[in-house]
Parts: structure tokens; C-alpha cells; sequence
């Protein structure tokens, strides 16, 4: 059996949280504020990342998964975040950010590197 669960490892969900606050005031992923606009609805990280069980009764219409993740660490305080939201094959977006954080899980610094809409 494969295990599917998203991550936002090796980063702190308070770096991932940071992250997500600081660049949704400039870039314009959209899946940034989806999973914001989650948070404020008093899901846990955890859970909006595992996705929704569908009821098999009923004809599912959208993606009960959509958010798309991946971190790489570059160096110490410096990661490549790859993040997004595919609610249908084929609307959604994502972005790739090269983000630096201080001691303190902070927000140095996001580069938003590569964009998709679709």
C-alpha cells in the first residue's frame, strides 16, 4: 500500500502557515487563499491536506484532494515550497517560491518562481 499523504515536511506547519500569510498579500495563487480561507474555518493543516472521504452514494463532482504539495530544502533557513489547488483536472493553479525564514520560523524573504493557471 503507497502512502499518499501530503506533507508540508521539513518545514513547521508555523513556517507553512507563515509562509502562506506572507505571500498571499502580492502573488496571485489562488490556491493560497483557498487554503487560508480553511484555516480561518477552523480546519487543521493536517486535515485540509488529507482531503475529503467522498460518499460513494452519490456522483462526486470536483476533486475531493485538490491541494498539491511539495518542500525541498535548499539550505538551513531556505526551501523550495510548491504549492496549489486543482479543485477539477482542469481548473486550479499553483505556485513554486524559493522562501527563506529567520530563527524565529519567520518570513525572510518568498520568490515566486514559476506559476500555473489553468
Amino acid at each position: 500500500m503507497t502512502n499518499n499523504r501530503k506533507t508540508i515536511s521539513p518545514i513547521t506547519e508555523k513556517q507553512f502557515i507563515n509562509f502562506l500569510k506572507f505571500v498571499s498579500k502580492d502573488d496571485e495563487v489562488f490556491a493560497v487563499e483557498c487554503l487560508l480561507d480553511e484555516i480561518d474555518e477552523g480546519k487543521t493543516i493536517d486535515e485540509i491536506l488529507a482531503g475529503e472521504k467522498p460518499d460513494k452514494s452519490v456522483i462526486l463532482l470536483g476533486n475531493p484532494d485538490p491541494y498539491v504539495l511539495k518542500v525541498t530544502e535548499l539550505e538551513k533557513f531556505k526551501f523550495k515550497i510548491f504549492f496549489g489547488c486543482f479543485p477539477d483536472p482542469t481548473a486550479g493553479d499553483s505556485g513554486t517560491w524559493h522562501v527563506s525564514f529567520d530563527e524565529k520560523d519567520n518570513v525572510v524573504n518568498a520568490e515566486l518562481v514559476d506559476s500555473v493557471i489553468s
